[in-house]
Parts: structure tokens; sequence; C-alpha cells
């Protein structure tokens, strides 16, 4: 899960730490269908394909002042959506592939410097 964050935080620029994000407040206090469908449109709205959201997971509340959900739509594909702080920014929407291929390219890196290697990134918490 770090590892996610770490990636989604180095892809989506970084601002200032906030003690509270709004949006994801609302978001977090929605029922769950209603939630999912935010969650639908703001994958739709990125150009992705999702008609329906089966399921969600926030995942981070504190990456640059940025919420990280893993959202997982009904036609198989997942996606990692942020929540900026700033109402007026648009919620950034990355694939998983995309993210663990992000992750893995991360960790040869880490090798090839000489460092341990760091396990690739994940869209989901494994419990």
């Amino acid at each position: 899960m770090k590892r996610i964050a770490a990636t989604v935080a180095v892809v989506v620029a970084s601002c200032g730490m906030s003690q509270a994000n709004e949006p994801n407040r609302k978001l977090l206090a929605l029922a769950d269908e209603a939630r999912h469908s935010a969650f639908a449109g703001y994958v739709r709205q990125s150009g992705q394909d999702c008609e329906t959201v089966d399921r969600s997971m926030l995942l981070n509340e504190s990456v640059a002042g940025r919420a990280v959900w893993s959202v997982a739509c009904r036609n198989g594909k997942d996606y990692v959506v942020t929540v900026s702080e700033k109402p007026e920014d648009r919620p950034f929407v990355m694939t998983c592939d995309n993210v663990r291929g992000y992750g893995r390219m991360m960790a040869i890196m880490d090798q090839r410097m000489g460092q341990p290697a760091t396990p690739v990134a994940e869209c989901w918490k494994k419990f």
C-alpha cells in the first residue's frame, strides 16, 4: 500500500498537506451506491470505460493533500482515483495496470541502484 501511495504521489503533482480534505469527506459521508455513482462519473470523465462501480476502498488520505481510492468497475477494470483537497481540482484517474507498471519500473530502478527491491504496487489491500 505504501508503494501505491508513493506511486500516486509521484505521478500527481504535489501540493501542501491539508488538515481536511472536504471533497473526500463528502464522498465518505455518502452511501456506497451514491459514492460508487460518483466514482463511475469520475472514471468516465477521464476518458476510461466504467458504467457501474461495484466496490471502492479508501487507500490513503494523506498523500500531498489528496485522498487515494481503489475503484472496481463491473466491466472488470480497476482504477486508482485521487481526490484533491481543492474542490476546483478534478479527480485524477489512473488504471491499476499503469500503477503496477510504474511500481515495477521503480523496483527495477531500485535494484539497479543497489537498493532492496520493494513490493510492486497493488490497488487492493489483501487481508
